[in-house]
């Protein structure tokens, strides 16, 4: 029973201190002025996904195969706990296209309304980005 128990508080400890180690990393993205900042693999990974999508939402039209894996990487990657804030939105932009999309009449003239509100939230996204 006592060696079990040594065993289990020693993963236990381990456990801790690797979260120590992860969770101190990405605490400190942060530049000389304690602005929050962001990786280059993170910006360039937001940027393909949103050009994706302002291709795709302009065109009313569905992801190739290329596409559709680049955001799903983009999407199941795991990136510091500022970045996973970005990425959110931008992700929910996309659930929104494809839930609210009429894919059986893109003449629909709120296929246009949904069209220019997705797009101006994207260029939101890609000027904050810029920013960072």
């Amino acid at each position: 029973m006592t060696k079990k128990v040594n065993i289990t508080f020693g993963v236990l400890i381990a456990l801790i201190i690797l979260f120590s180690i992860t969770s101190f990393g990405s605490e400190n993205n942060k530049d000389e002025k304690g602005n929050k900042t962001i990786s280059e693999e993170f910006r360039q990974d937001c940027l393909k996904t949103l050009t994706i999508l302002e291709i795709v939402i302009s065109n009313k039209s569905l992801y190739t195969d290329d596409e559709r894996r680049i955001i799903r990487e983009f999407s199941e990657t795991k990136y510091t706990p500022y970045e996973e804030e970005f990425k959110y939105p931008v992700l929910k932009t996309s659930r929104k296209y494809f839930s609210k999309i009429n894919h059986k009449n893109l003449d629909d003239p709120k296929n246009d309304l949904l069209v220019n509100e997705l797009l101006g939230e994207l260029d939101n996204y890609r000027k904050e980005l810029q920013k960072m």
